[in-house]
């Protein structure tokens, strides 16, 4: 059975790993060009670096539609497609005879789009999942083939829910590519009365309101970790917030954002409702730093001084 295989980003390499253990061949590997990344470097996506240590055939358009010649080429059986960044045009989905399957990370139809991961633990919810999707023109609207679950606990963040999710997605396709490459897959439409999107998380969107409830700022700092790292400012000065922990209604009529103490337990911080405690910080050039040991040595929180939004 002949795979072409499209993807970017870490669990899409992870998946693209357990893909090559079954029994298919993966005729080819599309990823999106390399990017600068860190220290203004040019950083080789996860799949492009899988696919090289593999020795796949690896394709990197700036879109898709410049290669549909060379993906006819291939042949393939069924495209796979998980976090590649882009829309796949309809020249392509209708090359494979088993057509184009997408591994998506939500429980679609809710947080169709680009950061399903992150949304889920913004809005606080429960439960997500993976769901795997017939692709059309449209984005993750396709119909629905399987879906399963995991739970997001309270203390969940970005990273473990990534792993998680990575987890029950090579799980997903070593159980089902068989289903995958058959003539009669049973599928059902989604609902799009109940779709959500979400959006590209930007630089305005990692910055703490403090204004908003503890529970809020809480679940921004859990969506946000390990990467990019939601943050504020002191002054001049530019906080990035590892871990808090909500510690309910502190019964401050203090502004939003107002320092109310300081402890090893860490920086109890007024909000819009209730209180959060700070336990985690990174200063510019610094490493991550626990308050604890922050107090241990000179620094520049006060009580009653606030940070800004």
């Amino acid at each position: 059975m002949k795979i072409l295989y499209f993807g970017t980003a870490q669990i899409a390499a992870d998946i693209l790993k357990e893909l090559t253990k079954l029994d298919t061949e993966v005729v080819g590997v599309v990823s999106q060009p390399d990017r600068i990344g860190n220290r203004n470097k040019i950083q080789p996506t996860p799949v492009k670096q899988v696919a090289l240590e593999l020795g796949l055939k690896l394709f990197q358009p700036n879109k898709s539609r410049e290669i549909v010649e060379e993906i006819q080429a291939l042949k393939p059986d069924l495209i796979l497609t998980c976090a590649y960044g882009e829309i796949i045009g309809e020249k392509i989905l209708n090359i494979p005879k088993y057509k184009c399957v997408n591994i998506h990370a939500s429980l679609l139809p809710k947080y169709r789009g680009a950061a399903p991961i992150q949304f889920a633990i913004l809005n606080n919810e429960k439960e997500t999942g993976i769901t795997l999707m017939y692709m059309d023109k449209s984005m993750d609207t396709g119909d629905i083939i399987v879906q399963e679950k995991v739970s997001i606990e309270p203390n969940e963040t970005f990273s473990s829910l990534y792993n998680k999710l990575t987890v029950l997605g090579k799980k997903m396709i070593k159980e089902n590519i068989h289903i995958l490459t058959s003539d009669n897959v049973k599928h059902y439409p989604q609902d799009n009365d109940s779709a959500t999107y979400t959006k590209k998380i930007e630089k305005v969107d990692e910055k703490i309101n403090w204004s908003e409830s503890a529970i809020k700022i809480d679940c921004l700092v859990r969506a946000l970790f390990e990467k990019p790292i939601a943050y504020t400012t002191y002054g001049d000065t530019l906080v990035k917030i590892h871990e808090v922990e909500v510690v309910g209604n502190n019964k401050s009529d203090a502004t939003p954002g107002t320092i109310i103490d300081i402890s090893k337990h860490g920086i109890l911080v007024n909000t819009g409702s209730g209180g959060i405690l700070i336990k985690k910080i990174q200063l510019a050039g610094k490493n991550p730093t626990p308050i604890a040991s922050l107090l241990n040595g000179k620094h520049i929180f006060e009580i009653d001084k606030s940070f800004t939004f």
